[in-house]
């Protein structure tokens, strides 16, 4: 059986994001307090079994692949590559997670490159700390930035690095270099920037 079957009385509720952003499909969702146990297929499911996932980050995987069901064609699922990254199974399509905290976040297309990032502005202090360290010389553009600014900067570089497939680890914050953030420009990218209020979301992506 490889259908998505509920255990849980409520359906994760996810609203369309990125609507302006033609050919692509993006949603969004507040995780709460429901789980979205019963709502991935059971591959995924069997998959998430396999890695042993402890049960904070088991939820978050239900989530992020609850949310790619919305974005992505009957029968479509996802599942991982070699490096860990989201895979699609059943569709020429790719597709790109993101979750924190509150929100999860997942957009798909048929496109050469796509990534997706939400970023807390509540992280906005851990952003500081850590953008001067790994990110390139376009941090000079977050001078006398609010919180909102640096976490809209981290989302935008984190969603580059997962559209261009470097990990942070593996200088993915240097991977793209922002030209500026009003209007939002990434150099050889295609980006899109959202206030969601108490985060910053941001979908970058090449044809």
């Amino acid at each position: 059986m490889s259908e998505r079957t509920s255990e849980s009385s409520e359906k994760p509720s996810f609203q369309r994001c990125f609507s302006s952003v033609a050919g692509l499909r993006a949603v969004r969702g507040a995780r709460g307090q429901t789980s979205a146990r019963g709502w991935i297929r059971d591959e995924e499911e069997r998959l998430a079994a396999e890695l042993g996932l402890g049960a904070i980050r088991l939820e978050e995987w239900r989530w992020g692949r609850a949310a790619a069901a919305c974005v992505l064609p009957a029968g479509a699922w996802v599942g991982r590559d070699a490096e860990g990254a989201p895979v699609v199974h059943g569709a020429p399509d790719r597709v790109t997670l993101s979750h924190t905290r509150r929100w999860v976040a997942a957009a798909a297309g048929e496109l050469a490159a796509l990534g997706i990032d939400v970023c807390d502005v509540v992280d906005a202090e851990r952003v500081r700390r850590a953008l001067p360290r790994f990110a390139g010389d376009d941090v000079a553009l977050l001078a006398d930035a609010n919180d909102a600014t640096w976490a809209a900067f981290w989302a935008v570089k984190e969603a580059a690095a997962k559209a261009l497939g470097v990990g942070l680890f593996d200088g993915g914050l240097k991977a793209s270099r922002i030209l500026s953030l009003e209007p939002l420009v990434v150099e050889g990218l295609e980006a899109a920037l959202e206030d969601w209020g108490d985060a910053a979301a941001a979908l970058v992506w090449r044809r």
